[in-house]
C-alpha cells in the first residue's frame, strides 16, 4: 500500500496492507437445484417443491491472528462442505369473490450442512480450542470445533447421564464409554446438531370488502441448543444470594431424589456437559397487519386518489420449549405502527 506522504531517497514509502497467503485458492462451488410449480383448480392451489444441493470446495474464511503478528487476521481455505435440503411452498386461495378474499400460505424448509474435509488451519484451531477449554473461565462454555462428518454448527460437550440419585453428583461418560464423576476436557465430543429439522412460516390474508387482515407466523422445529442460563443462573449460582428459583427447588437434596440439578450443598463449579442441551422448538407470531380502505366518495372530496389507514404489529408473541435469560419473564420487544396512506 503506497504512502504518498512518506518519501525516501529511493522513492515513495509503502506499508504491508494485509497478511499474504501464497497457498490461497479460489473457492469452488457446485450447485444442483430442481423444482416445479404445480397449479390446481385454476391456480387457486399452488404447490412448489424444490430440492437443492451445494458442494463448496476450499471454503474461504478469515483466520484470527495473535496481535503480536501485526495483523488481525488472514484469509485461508478452511475445507469442503455440503449443504442440501428441500423446500415446500404452498398457497391456497380459499375464497375469492367481490365481498370476501381469503387465502392461506405455508413454507417449510429442511436443510443440512456437513463438513467433508477440514484444512490444517482448522485442525490447528481445534487444538487451540482444546487448550482454551482447559482454562477455568471456559470450562462451562461450549466452544466451536470443526470435524469432518459433523455439522458446521455442531455442539461439543462431555456426555452426561444426569444426576446420580444416590449422591447428587453428575454422572459423566468418558470418551472411551466408561462412567466417571470427574470432568475432563479431553472427553469432549460432538453431542448435538443445533440445525432445526424444519424451518417454516405460515399465515393467512383475509379481506372483507375494504377491510384486510394479514397474519404471519414463523416456526422452528427439531433444533437443539446449549442453555447457558441453566449453568450460570442455576448450577453455578450461589444459593445464599438472590438466584433463579430453580436453584432452590430443582436441586438434589437427599438420597433417592431424581433431580435435574446437582446437590444443593455443592458450591463447586459445574462444567460443560450435554445435560444442558435442550430441544429448541419455537413458534413466533411475527406480524399482524390490519388496514381499511376508505370509499371513493370520502377521499375524492379531499382531492385524493386513495386513502388507507393501517395498523402493524411486529413480534406479537413468542412460544418456545427453550427458555434463556432475557430479563424479567423473558420479554421480547414489540413494535406498533399506525399509518395513514394516501396519494393525490
Amino acid at each position: 500500500l503506497p504512502i504518498s506522504s512518506n518519501w525516501y531517497s529511493t522513492g515513495v514509502g509503502a506499508s504491508v496492507m494485509s497478511y499474504g497467503n501464497e497457498a490461497l485458492q479460489w473457492q469452488k462451488t457446485q450447485n444442483y437445484d430442481a423444482g416445479m410449480d404445480l397449479g390446481l383448480f385454476k391456480d387457486r392451489l399452488i404447490i412448489s417443491p424444490r430440492y437443492y444441493y451445494k458442494y463448496t470446495r476450499g471454503l474461504l474464511a478469515d483466520i484470527d491472528l495473535p496481535p503480536s503478528t501485526g495483523f488481525p487476521s488472514y484469509t485461508d481455505n478452511l475445507g469442503d462442505m455440503v449443504n442440501k435440503g428441500v423446500e415446500l411452498n404452498f398457497k391456497y386461495n380459499m375464497i375469492r369473490n367481490k365481498i370476501w378474499n381469503v387465502s392461506v400460505f405455508a413454507n417449510l424448509v429442511h436443510n443440512t450442512n456437513t463438513i467433508v474435509k477440514i484444512s490444517d488451519a482448522l485442525q490447528n484451531y481445534n487444538q487451540e480450542a482444546n487448550k482454551a477449554q482447559q482454562t477455568d473461565s471456559l470450562k462451562a462454555t461450549p466452544l466451536l470445533r470443526y470435524q469432518a462428518g459433523q455439522s458446521l454448527n455442531e455442539i461439543y460437550a462431555v456426555r452426561s447421564l444426569g444426576i446420580d440419585p444416590e449422591n447428587g453428583q453428575e454422572i459423566l461418560i468418558k470418551k472411551d464409554g466408561t462412567r466417571t464423576y470427574t470432568w475432563n476436557a479431553n472427553d469432549i465430543v460432538p453431542v448435538a446438531d443445533p440445525t432445526p429439522k424444519v424451518n417454516g412460516s405460515f399465515g393467512s390474508t383475509v379481506g372483507y370488502r375494504r377491510l384486510m387482515l394479514n397474519v404471519i407466523f414463523t416456526t422452528r422445529l427439531g433444533g437443539k441448543d446449549y442453555n447457558q442460563t441453566l449453568v450460570d443462573r442455576v448450577e453455578n449460582a450461589d444459593p445464599r444470594y438472590n438466584v433463579d428459583i430453580r436453584a432452590l427447588t430443582d436441586r438434589w437434596q437427599k438420597p433417592g431424589d431424581h433431580a435435574a440439578f446437582k446437590n444443593i450443598a455443592n458450591l463447586g463449579t459445574t462444567y460443560l456437559s450435554s445435560r444442558f442441551i435442550e430441544d429448541d422448538n419455537t413458534l413466533d407470531f411475527t406480524t399482524l397487519y390490519l388496514s381499511y380502505d376508505f370509499a371513493r366518495q370520502v377521499y375524492s372530496r379531499l382531492g385524493m386518489s386513495n386513502l388507507r389507514v393501517a395498523f402493524t404489529m411486529n413480534d406479537v408473541a413468542h412460544w418456545s420449549t427453550f427458555k434463556i435469560e432475557r430479563g424479567i419473564d423473558y420479554p421480547y420487544a414489540k413494535s406498533f405502527t399506525l399509518s395513514l396512506q394516501t396519494s393525490f
